[in-house]
């Protein structure tokens, strides 16, 4: 009989992962969790793009399906300096706007493509949406997946906490997505051995003329 010990060990996934693409010519920023402090990442991965003279940015917001709203708010301004961000909907007759208030001058200005499958999900969602809604970006991949719940984390007496859903988001546009998910632009299939929905982005960005 064989007898295997296993040792229980905590592994962080990178909230962001960036890199330079195609011969030099595209920002990849690849957000795996819209948590605090992904912005601080994010604003980092734009600064090298600048410096590198990049021609366009691919996000990939593929499989990310957790994160908070404010660092998803905090990624959205450095890519469109204005208008809604979203919709928070706390009952039928409740909503407030949830504004980008992004700065012109130092926001992102060449042409970006995000990356969306059925497993983008919540914030992730909601930032695909308002890049769309806002005419900053073109979604490609596959429909995401539909689930617009706002969670709140409530602090207990005895210290511990509960995350409770306290609201729904809406799109930019007040769309509710709820089982729905986010239509993409352009729709296209995963491959098995390539990246197709990249290799279709980078094309996309190359035959708008974006490397000129």
């Amino acid at each position: 009989e064989l007898t295997i010990k296993l040792q229980p060990r905590k592994i962080t996934l990178a909230a962001l992962a960036s890199s330079i693409i195609d011969n030099g010519q595209i920002g990849y920023v690849k957000i795996n969790c819209l948590r605090p402090g992904v912005e601080d990442d994010f604003a980092s991965a734009i600064n090298s793009f600048r410096s590198s003279s990049v021609s366009g940015l691919v996000l990939d917001l593929r499989q990310c399906a957790s994160g908070n709203v404010e660092s998803a708010l905090s990624v959205a301004k450095q890519l469109t300096p204005g208008n809604r961000f979203a919709i928070l909907q706390k009952s039928r007759d409740r909503k407030s706007n949830i504004e980008i208030a992004g700065n012109p001058s130092t926001a992102w200005n060449k042409p970006v493509i995000v990356l969306v499958d059925s497993s983008t999900a919540r914030t992730a969602e909601v930032l695909a949406a308002a890049l769309k809604e806002n005419g900053t970006a073109r979604l490609v991949g596959k429909k995401t997946y539909g689930d617009s719940a706002y969670v709140t984390l409530i602090e207990q007496k005895d210290g511990s906490a509960v995350l409770m859903t306290t609201g729904k988001l809406l799109t930019s546009k007040g769309n509710d997505f709820t089982g729905k998910g986010i239509s993409v632009d352009v729709d296209v299939a995963s491959g098995d051995k390539n990246d197709t929905q990249l290799n279709e982005a980078v094309k996309l960005l190359a035959a708008n003329g974006n490397r000129s």
